[in-house]
């Protein structure tokens, strides 16, 4: 069993916990999906279907905090000892950050829809789209393996870089709109909103990573 709860001191309660961390993980490997698929469509301009891969991505997001409050109330009731129960209730809550920003993109993405977006500035809105898979990716990974009890599993730095390349295109498409004179008020609001929704993914996915680390500390100790 994970984080080091030995089956003869293993309550049903940890158990139950760990169970809701595991469709946690999965729940989140299905949003990566739906995120992805939100990328094609918007490249594709079409903006129905974008519409309809939002609401997609929204149920999830649902049943992500209903996953969320389960595990919320199993610590609250007791489960783990106080210090992991500490870190798991502040990555319980950093991990629905994550669902919840998903969301926000999904649903700013359809305020495109009639905007001013050149070819430029769709190539490097694309491009911080695609940092958002590979980053849900690690952190799928990192829970799973500190869920197995897999001390072997490293990708801080990993998430770190994908969180630079973010940091690094977003700042890339700000300095676009700055100097591009032709791009009318609205449309630059709304390219710059999304492009903050979008790198802020990346933000919480590295705070996630932050508290797996903590974890990681507490079980060898």
């Amino acid at each position: 069993m994970g984080l080091n709860i030995l089956p003869i001191f293993g309550r049903s309660q940890e158990k139950d916990a760990l169970e809701l961390f595991k469709q946690l993980v999965e729940k989140l490997k299905v949003m990566r999906e739906r995120f992805a698929e939100l990328n094609s469509l918007f490249l594709e301009g079409d903006y129905k279907k974008v519409e309809e891969c939002s609401i997609k991505i929204s149920e999830v997001e649902l049943e992500v905090d209903i996953i969320t409050r389960s595990i919320i109330k199993s610590l609250y009731e007791g489960a783990f000892l106080p210090d992991m129960r500490s870190s798991l209730f502040s990555l319980t809550n950093k991990l629905d950050d994550v669902a919840d920003s998903i969301e926000d993109v999904g649903k700013y993405t359809i305020y495109l829809r009639d905007k001013t977006v050149s070819t430029k500035i769709k190539e490097k809105i694309d491009a911080l789209f695609k940092t958002v898979p590979p980053s849900i990716e690690l952190l799928e990974k990192a829970l799973t393996a500190i869920l197995n009890d897999d001390g072997k599993f490293e990708f801080f730095q990993d998430v770190r870089k994908v969180e630079h390349e973010a940091d690094i295109l977003k700042k890339e498409i700000f300095d676009i709109i700055l100097f591009d004179k032709k791009l009318d008020h609205l449309s630059s609001r709304v390219i710059l909103q999304l492009a903050n929704l979008i790198e802020t993914i990346s933000d919480h996915v590295e705070e996630c990573a932050d508290r797996i680390q903590m974890l990681r500390i507490l079980r060898g100790a």
